[in-house]
């Protein structure tokens, strides 16, 4: 059966207002693909499923699973590449070039959902969690222009992380849990606590007017105010869906973590389509722009966003996070 696993949406929209970027179809779709223990790829699709390009992705991680991605606004791939001891993969797509980097005590829970990665300036987020051998937690910022690193956030595991429209960056620290920073000065600005209804949350996105939308593991998609008061919802049918993201038109994507299907509604919940992806492990990927290039984005309202992760298997050492 297809499997098709959208961990954080790593499901994004390729919103490509960046000429470094035009190699990428405007409004195709991003994934990550794990066929095998050696078989990783990035591939653009259409919002068809149609195959455009692929791109081979070296195993570098420990296990090499690739998770979320994200584009920056320089048009470069970044793949949170691995689980215990990942690596950030970047990827020109129009040279096919490529580099990775690491950085000490960062790693993931072995699991559907974990691993996320958001793009800001020249900035990439990626998710950290305390696993048996990598106690450190929180979130890693990686400077992509000075090819830095540093650590914040580091009182709590973070599942999944995405840049709001809204500019704000969002991690989830557990099943219900988000806390919310400003990307250029890190500082807290709130945590939201969403009520139970909300499910085991395994996918965010967030609009311009700060409501958070998410995906959870009982297929239902939910809208919820900047507080956590539960709005709307909409069933999409399935079973253990993952990964979910917008556009600033109002668009959502969705995916299915077992039979490589994706879902398409917009921000009233009003309805849903879906479409399959055969036979390969995916996440969807999104470029969130910077706030200060939201006017170039009137152009983009006939354009989709999104992102995600992969569902590696575990390890015989089984690391699990701390309480």
């Amino acid at each position: 059966m297809p499997r098709i696993v959208i961990g954080a949406l790593s499901l994004a929209l390729l919103l490509s207002a960046a000429a470094s970027a035009a190699e990428l179809t405007p409004g195709n779709i991003l994934v990550s693909v794990t066929r095998s223990t050696d078989d990783y790829t990035i591939r653009e699709y259409t919002p068809a499923g149609d195959l455009v390009q692929q791109w081979s992705i070296p195993p570098v991680g420990d296990p090499p699973f690739l998770r979320d991605l994200t584009v920056s606004s320089d048009g470069i791939i970044s793949a949170y590449n691995g689980t215990f001891d990942p690596f950030l993969t970047r990827l020109n797509p129009s040279t096919g070039a490529m580099n990775h980097r690491t950085f000490a005590g960062w790693s993931t829970v072995s699991g559907v959902g974990y691993g996320g990665v958001a793009a800001w300036s020249h900035y990439v987020f990626a998710t950290d969690m305390d696993t048996f051998g990598d106690a450190p937690r929180g979130i890693v910022r990686f400077d992509v222009a000075s090819n830095t690193a540093q650590r914040f956030a580091d009182n709590a595991d973070f599942r999944q992380i995405e840049l709001g429209l809204d500019g704000l960056l969002y991690g989830q620290t557990g099943i219900r849990s988000i806390a919310v920073y400003e990307p250029s000065t890190l500082a807290l600005v709130r945590t939201v606590n969403l009520p139970f209804e909300a499910n085991d949350v395994r996918g965010i996105a967030v609009n311009a007017a700060g409501d958070i939308f998410t995906n959870s593991l009982d297929a239902v998609l939910r809208r919820f105010s900047p507080t956590g008061t539960l709005l709307d919802s909409i069933p999409t049918g399935s079973v253990q869906t993952q990964d979910i993201d917008l556009l600033p038109d109002g668009r959502i994507i969705a995916g299915h973590c077992n039979e490589g299907r994706v879902f398409l509604t917009d921000e009233s919940l009003d309805s849903i389509t879906s479409f399959a992806i055969p036979n390969v492990h995916v996440t969807y990927v999104a470029w969130t722009p910077e706030p200060t290039t939201f006017a170039m984005l009137a152009f983009a309202a006939s354009m989709l966003r999104s992102r995600r992760r992969l569902f590696p298997r575990r390890r015989a050492t089984g690391r699990t996070p701390r309480d």
